[in-house]
């Protein structure tokens, strides 16, 4: 599908290397923790210090999406032994290989590097999220292997090369299981070119997706769930299809006025990806596909973290396209000219970079909101110290937003009832209708049962309705009785598998 790349000549190693210090100054001056990867560090804390791998030490709640980057994370802590300076140290680390990797695998010519390279570093959602915390460093770098593995699979189709593509695609799946949909029609792709070799596309898949068969027997098994408590609370929010489309489509809009670069690369990639051979379309549809779902599920909060994927892939097409000189200074000058907009929170961004407005649409530049308090230029040098995580009996709280943060500060010792169910084992399975103009897009807050938070303060079911009640004792036994238990695995079956004892309860907002 394409020539191997040469080896790098001199003179294009002083450039990369020029571009990959300028990218490493402008990931320290943008690092960042968003407020949603709080939850995540702080279920690091609980794991690296005994208390297992869940938020709230007295249930077992797996209320982080992402367990590859989860493991990762907790493995730099424990070396590093401040979360924070593990958190930007893995981050940071990661991107630099993503930058490197795209550089010395995809572009062909030093002159088409600088200006992809350009790309990549004045686009504000990609640089927003190669650190933020959360999984997207790992995400790119899984990007990258997954296309050198198709394009190997396509000159060489050897079954080393198609267990490595289904191994990384098990691991992009534990790391964000929605990006799986940006290769679904490459793995179609690769499938149906290896059709006569049944025995090598089954073993590669059996073999390449044991990662994520052990961690779904590992979940079902620690936390009585197939999937994160997250998932379960966004999948139980309603919203009327129609609003949800239209949301999705003021997703896109927005982040043409605030990133134009981002969205304009997405779509010049998929118009030449098209015309320019089949596994360039193929990538190209898969792009499409994602898009698609970024509007049928109505967007997101965050402005530009649902495009950061997309867009690197797309850049990485773009990296495929065979670009005359002429064609190479028009896309230079629209990179610069789309730039614009964004240069002072990307390559010229600095201490005190701040936008805490969060526009009529709910959608807000999160990177602006909390870079004051957590970004790499504004931390306290404390933060580096190795973090204290001693347990002291605290009263249990109860609230949803910055409720990560409110717990890194606490320890342990305190439990968060969280009211938008990102870490409530219970609330995550109240079923949340949304309509009108009032909601915001992400999670929702939930109206709390009568006595349900005696009964968590109790360690007791004190619930006054009888459907919740017996629903609560269900979850109760699973999360928090002997894992071992049989009267446990009879639950989790209900749960999980009979649909007759699933309850839809049906919960108003606060």
């Amino acid at each position: 599908m394409t020539n191997p790349p040469k080896p790098l000549e001199h003179q294009q190693k002083i450039f990369y290397t020029g571009l990959l210090i300028l990218f490493l100054i402008e990931l320290v001056r943008t690092a960042w923790i968003s407020d949603i990867a709080n939850i995540t560090l702080v279920t690091v804390l609980n794991f690296i210090h005994g208390y297992g791998p869940t938020f709230n030490i007295d249930e077992r709640v797996q209320g982080y999406t992402h367990p590859f980057w989860f493991l990762l994370l907790s493995g730099a802590t424990y070396i590093f032994r401040s979360v924070y300076l593990a958190t930007y140290i893995l981050s940071i680390s990661i991107s630099l290989i993503v930058f490197w990797l795209f550089l010395t695998k995809f572009t062909k010519n030093t002159i088409t590097a600088i200006v992809l390279a350009c790309a990549l570093i004045l686009s504000k959602a990609f640089v927003d999220f190669s650190t933020s915390g959360l999984e997207y460093p790992l995400s790119y770098l899984l990007i990258i292997f997954l296309v050198l593995c198709a394009i190997k699979i396509g000159t060489q189709r050897t079954t080393t090369s198609m267990l490595c593509y289904f191994l990384c695609l098990s691991l992009l799946y534990l790391c964000r299981p929605d990006l799986i949909l940006l290769f679904s029609p490459l793995t179609l792709f690769i499938l149906a070119q290896n059709y006569k070799r049944p025995s090598s596309i089954i073993c590669s898949m059996l073999i390449g997706g044991l990662p994520a068969i052990f961690w779904a027997i590992f979940s079902l098994y620690y936390y009585g769930l197939l999937f994160s408590t997250p998932t379960y609370a966004w999948l139980s929010i309603s919203i009327p299809l129609g609003e949800r489309l239209t949301q999705g489509i003021i997703y896109l809009i927005d982040i043409v006025n605030r990133d134009p670069l981002t969205i304009s690369t997405i779509f010049i990639a998929i118009g030449l990806g098209l015309r320019n051979g089949i596994f360039n379309a193929i990538l190209s549809i898969g792009i499409i596909l994602y898009i698609l779902y970024i509007v049928f599920m109505g967007g997101d909060f965050m402005a530009g973290r649902l495009l950061s994927a997309p867009f690197f892939l797309s850049v990485i097409l773009l990296s495929r396209i065979n670009f005359n000189k002429l064609q190479l200074i028009i896309f230079a000058i629209c990179i610069g000219t789309l730039s614009i907009m964004s240069v002072n929170s990307t390559i010229f961004s600095n201490a005190s970079f701040s936008n805490i407005k969060i526009s009529t649409n709910g959608i807000a530049d999160e990177r602006g909101y909390y870079f004051k308090k957590f970004g790499l230029l504004n931390s306290d040098r404390t933060y580096f110290f190795p973090t204290e995580w001693d347990f002291k009996e605290g009263q249990l709280q109860a609230f949803c937003n910055h409720i990560g943060q409110h717990a890194l500060k606490s320890g342990p010792g305190t439990h968060y009832l969280d009211t938008c169910a990102l870490t409530d084992p219970l609330l995550a399975h109240f079923f949340v209708k949304k309509t009108g103009t009032s909601w915001r897009i992400g999670s929702a807050v939930r109206a709390l049962p009568e006595n349900y938070i005696e009964s968590v303060a109790l360690n007791k079911n004190l619930l006054t309705d009888s459907e919740i009640h017996d629903y609560y004792d269900s979850i109760r036994i699973i999360t928090r009785g002997d894992l071992n238990s049989r009267n446990r695995w009879k639950e989790i079956f209900k749960v999980n598998f009979k649909n007759s004892y699933t309850i839809k309860i049906t919960a108003n907002k606060n």
